[in-house]
């Protein structure tokens, strides 16, 4: 369960026990190794940013870098320090939620320090562990005051047999954690495959299609092999079909796509309309949904 669905789906007043009762539990499991949580507060003070022109800057007081800016790609910035600390240990291979923004030295840095990084769409609903760290945050937003590293620590370190290491990130890291380039990060490059593109067309929101089955089968889907679901973009996405993709169209458009099928071999995907997308996906469901944790 998604911390998100916790607010869906449970009573005003019953959240905070809900919300306290799941994590509490999930802490407990003794599979957990490391729970690492970096948390960050700057000064007030002018941080410079490049401008889109060459050679050009603007500036923005501290909070607002952090409240606009810093919170579109801050998990990776938490990946950046817990690999520089435990460069040595042998954990180097890293999964996150899709994030956006502007390149900056930390997210350049993380190429050269783990073996292989993957940023999913859609992956804090795909991935238990993902969906953990959610659940986790808004834990501690709720509970800790001030949220601050030692705070943090003390609330969830006697609750969980995992190691618990918070760390606070200042003014000493800007020069990792400001974006210093105006290029913006190409996550279709970290999405692991194979991928669930989903083409909805103009017939489907997007808040009717996160409701709807094929949408939680494509992410069973998904995770039990250890890819990703995304919404279709044709004029990014048909430059990294991988051979094992899925497109599935809900909007009968199928055969405008069928394309990418049959006159494509390695680089290839295989094209679904709605009908024949909900047997595919749904084939082994009942031995899929045993495991499937994530979506509520």
């Amino acid at each position: 369960m998604k911390d998100k669905y916790i607010n869906r789906y449970v009573p005003l007043w019953k959240q905070e026990d809900a919300r306290r009762e799941i994590v509490f539990e999930l802490l407990s499991l003794d599979v957990l190794d490391t729970i690492y949580v970096t948390e960050t507060y700057l000064q007030p003070r002018w941080i410079e940013l490049y401008r889109e022109e060459d050679d050009a800057f603007r500036r923005e007081m501290s909070h607002k870098f952090v409240e606009d800016i810093l919170f579109q790609y801050y998990d990776i910035i938490s990946i950046w320090r817990y690999l520089k600390r435990y460069e040595n240990s042998g954990y180097k291979d890293v999964m996150t939620d899709d994030f956006s923004g502007h390149i900056c030295k930390a997210y350049e840095e993380i190429g050269e320090l783990c073996n292989t990084f993957k940023s999913v769409p859609y992956g804090d609903i795909t991935y238990p562990a993902l969906s953990m760290a959610d659940l986790v945050t808004g834990l501690l937003k709720q509970e800790v005051y001030p949220l601050r590293r030692e705070e943090i620590q003390d609330y969830i370190q006697d609750d969980t047999p995992a190691y618990v290491q918070t760390e606070s990130i200042r003014s000493d890291a800007l020069d990792k954690i400001v974006p210093h380039k105006t290029n913006d990060v190409r996550t279709d490059l970290l999405r692991p495959d194979p991928t669930v593109h989903i083409h909805k067309g103009d017939t489907i929101p997007k808040d009717r299609l996160y409701t709807l089955d094929i949408f939680k089968y494509s992410c069973i889907f998904a995770q039990q092999n250890g890819g990703c679901v995304k919404l279709f973009d044709e004029s990014n996405d048909r430059h990294h079909l991988s051979g094992d993709d899925l497109i599935i169209c809900l909007d009968g458009s199928s055969d405008s796509l069928k394309d990418y099928e049959e006159l494509n071999s390695k680089y290839s995907a295989k094209v679904l309309d709605r009908e024949d997308a909900m047997e595919y996906l749904t084939e082994n469901y009942s031995s899929l949904a045993k495991t499937h944790t994530s979506v509520a």
